[in-house]
């Protein structure tokens, strides 16, 4: 069994090394993105730590579905890899989940079973995550008419040609080396691994015996929202909606999920409170 281990590492580049180790931060790329658009976190400028993040997404739900395929994505990558990259990547999460100032207490449900998701993955599991979304990814091309998936395919083959492009050049600043030659850079130097581990460990004691009931593919028919960036994006009702149910918050005794999306009764509108007390509003798209 040693001896098959030592093998598989033996065909590990040191550019398939770095590689996998580029395409965790894309994973947590993703990720951010999708925390930003979801408005968990009123302060999430502050808390993000990719401040160059170009990711274009079509709201919360759009979002959510290209996080989902980039971790995907990771999984694969991770396949046959060292433990000692496993070990590594692991650290660097934990320290993301430090240096976000991400806990127990400030994480809302939904996030904490991504993030347990995440650490599965880099165990190497999250088989069920790979299955599901196997499944999910062709049952979403069955329902594509042949101009949408020809579209579709002319967009992704597009996308990754400067990517690949790019990196053949990387590749050649490599050649020769093993992957245990090289070094890997922490990009989030200011968290603690430590710390964001302890913090994991809370959220991960508080939803694993319940994450196998986790939905990752959330259903199309549920109603999809986007932030509210400008009062001109709304009717007067919606408005008047917004600064009756804002007062309402504001009065002490009225009970809400925190960072939770919570639905108005009319309107199409929904919102998010804060641990700290503010509030991000949604509108429903149409």
């Amino acid at each position: 069994m040693r001896r098959q281990q030592v093998l598989k590492q033996k065909q590990v580049s040191a550019y398939d090394y770095k590689a996998v180790y580029d395409i965790f931060h894309m994973t947590i790329e993703g990720l951010e993105k999708y925390i930003e658009v979801s408005g968990y976190y009123p302060n999430w400028e502050n808390r993000k730590q990719i401040h160059d993040n170009n990711t274009v997404v079509d709201g919360l739900d759009d979002a959510e579905k290209s996080f989902t395929v980039s971790l995907f994505g990771f999984k694969k990558a991770l396949k046959d890899t060292p433990p000692s990259l496993q070990e590594k990547i692991k650290e660097e999460y934990y320290k993301w989940i430090n240096a976000t100032g991400i806990n127990v207490s400030n994480c809302p449900e939904r996030l904490k079973h991504w993030l347990f998701e995440i650490n599965e993955v880099i165990e190497g599991k999250g088989e069920n995550f790979s299955a599901k979304t196997a499944l999910w990814a062709h049952e979403n091309v069955q329902k594509m008419d042949d101009e949408e998936f020809s579209r579709k395919m002319n967009e992704a083959f597009a996308s990754i040609q400067n990517p690949l492009n790019r990196e053949r050049g990387v590749a050649k600043t490599f050649e020769g080396q093993s992957w245990n030659q090289i070094n890997l850079e922490s990009k989030f130097g200011v968290g603690s691994s430590e710390q964001g581990e302890k913090d994991f460990d809370q959220i991960a004691k508080e939803i694993a015996n319940r994450h196998d009931d986790f939905h990752y593919h959330q259903k199309d028919e549920q109603p999809k929202y986007v932030p509210v960036n400008n009062e001109n994006e709304l009717t007067r009702e919606q408005r008047d909606i917004i600064n009756q149910v804002s007062q309402e918050l504001s009065q002490q005794g009225i009970n809400v999920p925190l960072n939770e999306l919570v639905p108005v009764a009319s309107g199409g509108l929904a919102f998010v409170l804060s641990l700290a007390g503010g509030i991000s509003w949604f509108r429903r798209r149409d």
